[in-house]
């Protein structure tokens, strides 16, 4: 069961920053945001997973009263739901890939601001990076192929570029055959063959707390800022009160 998300970003008071640092330090506490609306609709990937999964029609005990008509409507059924299950294992390997490349926006922008860059955890980004890495060895590649799958491999030529030789999982395969294989449901898993390895992730709870605990990961990064900034703002109202000697 995925449970609600609080999901709550760092409030930095950008205009206690340089002015040539403001419009780039609004641009990274947006991504973050954008980086928290990325976990919450992969929950809700994950939702339509599990929602799929837990409402397949299953074979009925007595096999002898199952009618053609029956055995029609259950398949038509349970078809839909698979489908719904690809979409979201698709939509999820591509709401990983986003959440990455808005992490790098940010630490791209952190380097036009050296007054800001000064003030977060490094450690924190470093901690990040590497949970995200970890749990995500292939993700671009998979998202590449779970966004333009049709068009991987839709000549011999580029079937041939994207086979593997190497074992699969399930896979009767004969010696020293190739195969492709695209949009791959095995449980929660989904993969592809890719550049000649078969390649995947696991749509769970797991993978979404890894995102979340990447996101915290970016909000302790930031949490100083918010501090320094507030207190900055804070003296020069203070400052601003005090009569003139």
């Amino acid at each position: 069961m995925v449970a609600l998300l609080a999901l709550k970003c760092p409030n930095i008071s950008t205009v206690a920053l340089p002015e040539d640092e403001q419009e780039n330090a609004q641009a990274i506490t947006s991504n973050l945001q954008a980086m928290a609306l990325i976990v919450e609709r992969l929950a809700d990937t994950l939702k339509l997973f599990d929602f799929s999964s837990a409402n397949r029609i299953p074979l009925p005990k007595d096999l002898s009263t199952y009618t053609d008509e029956a055995r029609f409507e259950r398949n038509a059924h349970n078809d839909t739901l698979h489908n719904w299950q690809l979409i979201a294992a698709r939509s999820g390997a591509i709401y990983i890939y986003e959440f990455h490349r808005v992490e790098q926006a940010m630490d791209m922008l952190l380097k036009t601001c050296p007054a800001l860059d000064a003030m977060i955890n490094k450690e924190a980004r470093k901690r990040a990076s590497q949970i995200f890495h970890k749990r995500f060895k292939n993700f671009a590649d998979l998202r590449l192929f779970a966004a333009h799958g049709s068009e991987m491999v839709d000549s011999p030529k580029k079937r041939k570029s994207h086979a593997t030789t190497k074992s699969i999982p399930g896979l009767v395969q004969l010696e020293n055959s190739s195969v492709v294989v695209t949009d791959a449901l095995m449980g929660r898993r989904y993969s592809s063959t890719i550049k000649g390895e078969f390649i995947g992730y696991e749509l769970s709870i797991e993978t979404l707390n890894t995102l979340i605990s990447v996101f915290n990961e970016r909000v302790a990064m930031l949490k100083p800022a918010e501090e320094i900034t507030s207190k900055m703002i804070f003296e020069r109202m203070r400052q601003k009160q005090q009569p003139p000697s």
